[in-house]
């Protein structure tokens, strides 16, 4: 229930298309679509760079001389998955709460 209306739920939107339509009449395509893209961005170049980085890095560390990645065993790729996801966000937590700030803003703003 929504006590400013009387009791009564207003919609905003009537559905997606209808959100990205009004959306796109008020804002314009960049503005309201891509709003927080380039701290999004920021985020994750980096810790995309690191993950995979830091997963190659723990693979050859444990691939045997003379072998390759697909001879190593499940529990290596998920030690190096696992290492690479600690590494992804410890380099990128900040700009995510960034993002996660400039987003909320727009909405709490507008």
């Amino acid at each position: 229930m929504n006590s400013a209306t009387g009791g009564a739920d207003v919609r905003k939107y009537n559905g997606v298309i209808d959100c990205v339509k009004q959306t796109i009449q008020k804002e314009g395509i960049i503005r309201g679509l891509y709003r927080g893209q380039t701290s999004l961005l920021v985020r994750e170049i980096p810790g995309n760079f690191m993950w995979y980085g830091v997963y190659e890095a723990v693979c050859k560390y444990y691939t045997p001389e003379g072998r390759t990645k697909k001879d190593l065993g499940i529990e290596i790729h998920m030690l190096g998955g696992a290492a690479a996801g600690v590494a992804y966000w410890v380099s990128s937590n900040d700009m995510f709460i960034c993002y996660v700030h400039i987003i909320y803003l727009v909405f709490l703003f507008t």
